[in-house]
């Protein structure tokens, strides 16, 4: 099946949060790097953080450190989440592409690897695009196990062959492929394209505004309008 032949049967999408939606990048590594001084800790580069997001933050610490510390993590909380929150914005077609799907009266969630995501949705203002949230304070293990996604799919009553996930890394694709769904991937997070499809993404793009203009692109065709809508 073709990417356009896939766009047209979708009518829900899952989304990955950090670096698909949201650019988190200079936030996590202003905050990662001012934990790394608190605790006197080697000093991790941007480019070194950047690779761990999408993981959970126990994981990343101990990807980075080879640790991960109850201390560190309640610092991290407590004292260093505005430093990455103030840092975050949107990226290039995420909100274009969740006005399309609106449009089109396609389902959308999320499914993310943070803790807790329910207030940065809401700062967005994303929470009309979204009929569920999950999250790991959700009870959910982290990707790539697929158990959150086809959670997603349950509580949006999709099925496998009219939903796609969007995600940046390896993690989301081989959630994806667990999951029984086809992942269009984007390259906005560290992973390339390269390796995304190596891990076997059904498509790849620059951005979600590629994304957007192939879902507008079907919409003005008429292949993608939905029946009775």
């Amino acid at each position: 099946m073709t990417v356009c032949e896939t766009a047209d049967r979708v009518r829900n999408v899952l989304f990955d949060f950090d670096m698909t939606l949201v650019d988190s990048s200079e936030g996590v590594a202003a905050g990662l790097q001012g934990l790394s001084e608190v605790f006197s800790l080697r000093k991790p580069s941007k480019e070194e953080i950047r690779k761990t997001i999408g993981l959970p933050m126990p994981e990343a610490m101990k990807a980075l450190w080879g640790d991960c510390r109850s201390e560190w993590l309640r610092h991290y909380r407590e004292k260093l989440s505005f430093v990455e929150r103030s840092s975050l914005k949107m990226l290039p077609g995420a909100a274009s592409l969740l006005e399309i799907l609106k449009e089109m009266h396609v389902s959308c969630a999320v499914v993310s690897n943070r803790g807790s995501l329910k207030e940065l949705v809401e700062e967005f203002g994303l929470t009309s695009f979204f009929r569920t949230v999950l999250v790991l304070n959700d009870g959910l293990p982290p990707k790539p196990d697929p158990a959150s996604l086809v959670l997603a799919m349950e509580r949006l009553k999709a099925k496998r062959d009219d939903t796609i996930y969007i995600g940046d890394s390896t993690i989301d694709v081989e959630a994806s492929r667990r999951a029984g769904i086809p992942c269009f991937a984007v390259t906005t997070g560290a992973t390339p394209g390269k390796d995304l499809r190596t891990a076997g993404a059904f498509a790849v793009f620059a951005s979600c505004l590629d994304i957007a203009r192939l879902f507008r692109l079907r919409k003005a065709e008429g292949t993608c309008e939905r029946d009775g809508t």
